[in-house]
């Protein structure tokens, strides 16, 4: 203990003389928040972020600390940014999953967690997962700490983990005013007024096209979206739906739009959505096609009501999008 102490003070000295070195005060919070002294360790990370707040090692070192010190409101919106990532590394995953457990979204946690374990099985924690079992449906089986959700027959036990209910909403999105209010008017006051819209020949639901390259914070919007109407969110992602096999991409479609449906009001968010709607006349792959075909049938709602569900898609290749 001694010797830690000696060693945190020389790092504290060294800053002191070189506050300008990034390197050294990443270090030395890093540190802190190892030897448990969180809370020193989060006025670091903050001081780091304010020069670079799009650095994720810094905001995954800033979330860990607030974590560690129970500042779960704090650490909410930082882990939730997460999600809205490329790439976002197991150990970010596995925090989310830590944190939307302490607010009770089991559907969110869990599927954040499948999919660190499916990335790295070293992150699999079975005390977390039956925390979650326990919540969720308490008969629900585990094994080697990886839930088996995908496996069951039943259509809400094969989706569930992909249920959210955002509790951001668009007080928590900085600027894009005319963006917000658009959304406002197409989307929420829909929702919040739906028997008044009806009269007017209008119903809750409909699509929306979010376009913007990687990182601006399209999938952010719609989770905020879902919670401004207090609805479910479905995320879907490209691998999520295609398959190798004939005819399951197809299949998956209808299931989550399916499921969307059973747990209306609900948001069915799309990430590059491009490569599941790509445009018809552009491509000479026909599986590809009838994949576009399913979407757009699911989505025009020929055989079922899509009262209640909205499709948002978002896309850094606008003229790849099937009718742009």
């Amino acid at each position: 203990m001694h010797q830690q102490n000696d060693m945190l003070e020389a790092l504290r000295e060294a800053l002191a003389v070189s506050p300008e070195n990034a390197l050294l005060r990443k270090h030395f919070a890093e540190m802190l928040a190892a030897h448990g002294r969180t809370e020193e360790a989060s006025r670091h990370y903050t001081l780091l972020l304010e020069e670079n707040p799009k650095a994720f090692d810094l905001r995954l070192g800033l979330a860990k600390a607030y974590w560690a010190e129970g500042q779960y409101e704090k650490c909410l919106p930082l882990v939730n940014a997460f999600m809205d990532e490329v790439g976002a590394p197991p150990e970010a995953l596995i925090l989310y999953a830590r944190v939307q457990v302490h607010f009770k979204e089991y559907d969110a946690a869990l599927h954040a967690y499948n999919q660190a374990v499916s990335e790295d099985s070293a992150m699999a924690d079975k005390a977390l997962l039956e925390q979650m079992h326990a919540a969720m449906q308490p008969s629900a089986p585990a094994t080697n700490g990886v839930a088996s959700v995908a496996t069951v027959n039943n259509l809400h036990e094969q989706l569930f983990g992909y249920l959210e209910r955002p509790q951001v909403t668009f007080a928590n999105v900085g600027g894009l005013e005319t963006l917000k209010e658009t959304i406002r008017n197409r989307i929420v006051y829909p929702f919040q007024n739906p028997e008044l819209y009806r009269t007017y020949g209008r119903e809750a639901g409909g699509g929306l096209l979010l376009y913007g390259p990687p990182g601006v914070g399209k999938t952010f919007l719609a989770r905020a979206t879902a919670g401004e109407i207090n609805a479910a969110f479905i995320s879907v992602g490209v691998n999520d739906v295609l398959d190798m096999w004939v005819g399951n991409s197809e299949k998956r479609l209808h299931n989550f739009f399916t499921y969307a449906r059973k747990h209306a009001p609900c948001i069915l968010f799309f990430d590059e959505i491009d490569a599941l709607a790509a445009s018809r006349e552009k491509t000479k792959n026909a599986t590809m096609n009838t994949i576009v075909n399913q979407f757009l049938a699911e989505f025009d709602g020929v055989k079922h009501s899509n009262d209640g569900v909205l499709v948002i898609g978002a896309t850094n290749a606008l003229w790849k999008v099937d009718g742009i």
